[in-house]
């Protein structure tokens, strides 16, 4: 066996490990096995690891799935600033128009965020750390104000750590054998992945044939809470489901209105589109579209619709709404956001500020030292983490 033969079957064995990572979302491994190369690039060139570029393209992209990315090839988020000559695109961040960098392509991007970091000398630092010390970059892009997001370092830790990118700095460590393997990258790589392609899928979800023989009746025995002024007995705990009832009947509404107006219209096949991964505070969601259901996002990224529904806590027949928040992983037990307590308004439920701040049911009630299906009421002050 050759060097670079082992060197090949080294990189796709930390690409095809679906069982050690049970939350891996297929997008981001997408992502990873298309712009690998790319990162490792600019390890060699620019001192920069391969593994923050890469955590960094996924997290500012979406997994190239932005509205930013997908219309300037931006993918680290960067702004025009003054010295910028090139192309621009207007799109609204942190609540207001700001100008971006536009690229004719995607390597323009990569080779732009490089030398961003490396001739600004608020970077400078960074270039100091050992090149296998991801984390102290990430704290240091942090520091040096790359973003906003209070959670920049931890998140980027967090996806280098899930898909094992560090791995990755190691094998660009030798400038001679990664250069090499960049240059061969398409012709080894893809034929060899796609034959490993499969399994990693169907870990997440059922393919098409087992779904068609699974038994349709799906059993839980998890309790569910009410929505506010409804009192349920502790016997109907496990199935109540009113929670679910009080916070979509609105939509229902206005789905039948519109269903109505468009009854005589030509029907039209609506294309849903892949989704942008964003986070409540380092847990990945994405926000429900037009024509969603549990298969297609099920199939996107590489989930199993029973784990969606555990995730998000909705009961087995529960049908998802646009707008709905789908949360690709456990939410948390604590929020670590800016505010620490949250007043309850007409309308919510426990399950609906689960949803809206990423924390799962259950930890709410328990925070607040309530009984599981105790009502809210209007006004009361539930706290989201507890007491420092």
């Amino acid at each position: 066996m050759s060097r670079f033969t082992f060197l090949t079957l080294f990189v796709l064995s930390f690409f095809c490990l679906p069982l050690q990572a049970q939350e891996r979302l297929k997008p981001y491994e997408d992502y990873i096995r298309k712009y690998t190369p790319l990162a490792m690039t600019q390890q060699v060139v620019y001192g920069i690891p391969a593994s923050i570029t890469l955590a960094q393209g996924l997290l500012e992209s979406g997994a190239g799935n932005s509205t930013l990315a997908k219309n300037s090839n931006n993918h680290f988020g960067i702004k025009c600033h003054n010295d910028w000559k090139g192309k621009t695109y207007s799109h609204f961040d942190d609540g207001e128009m700001s100008c971006f960098r536009k690229y004719s392509k995607v390597e323009e991007s990569y080779k732009d965020h490089s030398i961003f970091l490396s001739e600004r000398e608020r970077y400078a630092f960074l270039f100091d750390l050992n090149i296998k010390n991801y984390k102290g970059w990430a704290r240091g892009l942090k520091k040096a104000g790359y973003a906003t997001d209070r959670h920049y370092d931890k998140k980027l830790i967090k996806i280098i750590e899930q898909y094992d990118l560090n791995k990755i700095d190691k094998l660009a460590l030798n400038k001679r054998r990664a250069k090499k393997l960049i240059r061969n990258w398409d012709k080894e790589y893809p034929e060899e992945i796609a034959k490993a392609e499969k399994p990693s899928v169907q870990t997440g979800s059922k393919t098409r044939t087992q779904k068609e023989k699974s038994p349709k009746v799906e059993k839980s025995s998890k309790k569910q809470e009410p929505a506010i002024g409804k009192k349920i007995q502790p016997a109907e705990k496990a199935k109540d489901y009113s929670y679910i009832a009080e916070t979509s009947r609105e939509r229902q509404i206005q789905r039948n209105e519109r269903n109505e107006r468009t009854d005589n219209l030509p029907h039209v096949i609506n294309a849903v589109q892949n989704h942008t991964i964003l986070y409540k505070g380092l847990t990945p969601y994405i926000i429900a579209q037009y024509g969603d259901n549990f298969d297609n996002i099920s199939d996107e990224f590489g989930l199993s619709p029973q784990r969606l529904k555990k995730w998000n806590e909705w009961p087995p027949r529960y049908k998802i709404s646009v707008g709905d928040i789908v949360f690709l992983s456990k939410k948390a037990q604590s929020w670590d956001g800016e505010d620490g307590v949250y007043v309850v308004r007409e309308g919510d439920s426990m399950h609906s500020i689960s949803q809206q701040f990423g924390l799962r049911v259950s930890a709410i009630y328990q925070l607040n030292g309530m009984e599981f299906g105790e009502s809210l009421e209007v006004g009361q002050e539930l706290k989201l983490r507890a007491q420092e």
